[in-house]
């Protein structure tokens, strides 16, 4: 077992379920101290859910050196107010999205990470999730003191992708959701990762609202179980309901 606490791997951690599951991994299969990071975004209603998961999810498995042998240093937070514009970036992406179907969360980060020169921090994409489709065909796997991971291969220099998603490293794109769960499962951790946060626009009784990206890529992804059934039919009546508010705009719009 590889014992190298210098060696901090920097994390993006949200209090999610794939990002939780890399930090979990790490630290049970390393004696090392993984560095986590953390972008705060005042205007998400979820920020003060996510932070809590992570701390109480951090001090399980500091409190456990038995089962986790490596530690979680303190998150650190960096606000997204502190954010520069980056318009090479945001036009960048802009590109990306006119082709694919990509959330604009990905500029705060690749802005903020170029701008705090955290270059090679992990991004946790799973295997479907959209980033594997737009990044497909440019990743080139390598070798980490803590097993494979994928980055954008030099090759790509020069495109919009490239641009956006070079300072990023990818360990987790081929794995699954179900076969974290799988995995977790096998190694014991599986109830730390039921602890975990995934909604960005909770309901106000505090349930998962079943309409974000979050909520759709997770539910589709498997994690269906995981959320109450009133969040579950909200997630199957979302089209139905945003073609009626949408109607309802444009009528209020033509007719006053």
């Amino acid at each position: 077992m590889l014992d190298n606490r210098q060696i901090k791997p920097m994390v993006l951690w949200t209090g999610g379920w794939d990002s939780t599951y890399r930090v979990l991994s790490l630290t049970r299969s390393y004696s090392v101290t993984v560095q986590p990071h953390y972008l705060y975004d005042p205007g998400r209603k979820s920020v003060e859910r996510e932070l809590e998961v992570m701390r109480r999810i951090r001090d399980a498995v500091n409190a456990d050196e038995s089962r986790f042998p490596g530690r979680i240093a303190e998150l650190e937070v960096h606000d997204m107010g502190a954010m520069r514009n980056n318009p090479e970036i945001h036009d960048a992406l802009a590109d990306i999205r006119r082709r694919r179907h990509s959330g604009w969360q990905y500029y705060p980060l690749s802005s903020y990470i170029q701008q705090q020169g955290l270059d090679g921090i992990e991004l946790t994409a799973q295997k479907y999730d959209s980033l594997s489709v737009i990044l497909d065909g440019m990743l080139e796997p390598f070798e980490t003191p803590f097993g494979a991971s994928y980055r954008i291969s030099g090759k790509h220099q020069g495109t919009p992708e490239h641009t956006v998603f070079s300072r990023f490293t990818f360990p987790i794109i081929d794995v699954s959701k179900r076969e974290m769960h799988t995995q977790a499962a096998e190694h014991g951790f599986l109830p730390l990762m039921e602890e975990t946060w995934f909604c960005h626009s909770p309901l106000k009784d505090g349930s998962q609202c079943g309409t974000c990206t979050p909520c759709i890529v997770s539910i589709r992804g498997g994690m269906g179980y995981r959320v109450p059934l009133k969040t579950r039919l909200r997630y199957r009546t979302r089209t139905p309901r945003r073609l009626f508010w949408a109607i309802r705009k444009k009528l209020r719009r033509t007719f006053g």
